[in-house]
């Protein structure tokens, strides 16, 4: 049974995203910046994990980074999490919902969340940096990107 989990930081009629009927889609509606809060509510609520992750949330690039490291870990073998709206990345100087943050295109992160992600690529392939490389981590969990 597939399971299927989007995080978002909008208000959702609950009719246009749960499927009542199959109990499969959840929708967890939280401040994705508190990492504690996404390992108490979200992370507690289904700990056997998900195989979906959707992030639709503040789109803000360090919150897309806090997100991805603490739920990754949490998404069953074969499953897929995906980050919307990720060109907030590029914007220098921006407001989201709310949320005063500055980014761009060389910023590092966790200003701009493409740049950790290409970090990410890294991980994925430390195995060719030599013995070295297979200490390389960036967040407890990313051996199994």
């Amino acid at each position: 049974m597939v399971e299927i989990m989007i995080l978002t930081s909008l208000i959702i009629p609950q009719s246009i995203v749960n499927d009542e009927s199959c109990g499969r889609i959840h929708t967890f509606y939280c401040d994705q910046s508190d990492a504690e809060r996404l390992e108490k509510e979200v992370i507690a609520a289904r700990p056997d994990g998900w195989d979906v992750v959707i992030d639709d949330g503040s789109h803000v690039p360090a919150h897309n980074i806090i997100s991805f490291e603490v739920l990754w870990k949490h998404v069953r073998p074969g499953g897929v999490y995906v980050v919307e709206d990720i060109e907030t990345s590029y914007y220098p100087k921006s407001t989201v919902y709310g949320y005063n943050f500055e980014a761009g295109i060389s910023a590092a992160p966790p200003l701009n969340a493409l740049s950790r992600f290409r970090q990410y690529v890294d991980v994925i392939n430390r195995g060719y940096k030599g013995p070295s490389g297979h200490t390389f981590s960036l967040f407890e969990g990313d051996d199994t990107i």
